[in-house]
């Protein structure tokens, strides 16, 4: 498989919106360009342009960009119902939403299935927040791609 992109100028300065960045310390962001399926990568190599070695995230990296992307979703679910953004108080719907994204296919699923459901709801607050999840098209859509698969970020460095 071969990919060709080209990062476009204006993702490249420090304060461009949209960016996934790797860590807020530095300048190293990233940017998606597939979605593969969840299993371990063997002889998978990423070229530049030139014909030299790209480095990819590592599973962790790749797990917390993939995650805050899901919450960002899920925050923006739940100010579009009203309700208070604050999934940190509902231990469940946090761990659920980390299970979609870093556990394998089968327990994925299954996450992101009492996600949407609110008969997997134990208090009135998780049945609000699994109501306005389950009502997101975002929400659906990037929790079904993420229980399935990861997203292949390249990082690169921004320009200063």
């Amino acid at each position: 498989m071969s990919v060709d992109f080209e990062i476009p100028s204006i993702l490249r300065v420090p304060e461009a919106p949209d960016l996934v960045r790797v860590d807020p310390a530095t300048n190293l962001s990233a940017v998606p360009i597939s979605l593969l399926d969840k299993d371990l990568l063997r002889n998978f190599d990423l070229f530049d342009r030139a014909g030299g070695s790209l480095p990819l995230l590592t599973r962790e990296q790749n797990v917390q960009a993939s995650l805050a992307a899901l919450r960002t979703i899920a925050y923006g679910a739940l100010t579009k119902s009203r309700l208070p953004s604050s999934l940190e108080a509902l231990p469940a719907i946090m761990r659920d939403l980390d299970l979609v994204v870093s556990g394998e296919p089968r327990q994925a699923s299954e996450a992101r299935n009492r996600l949407l459901n609110q008969g997997a709801t134990t208090t009135k607050a998780e049945r609000e927040v699994v109501n306005a999840l389950a009502r997101d098209w975002a929400f659906r859509e990037l929790s079904r791609s993420l229980a399935s698969a990861f997203v292949l970020l390249v990082p690169f460095e921004s320009i200063d």
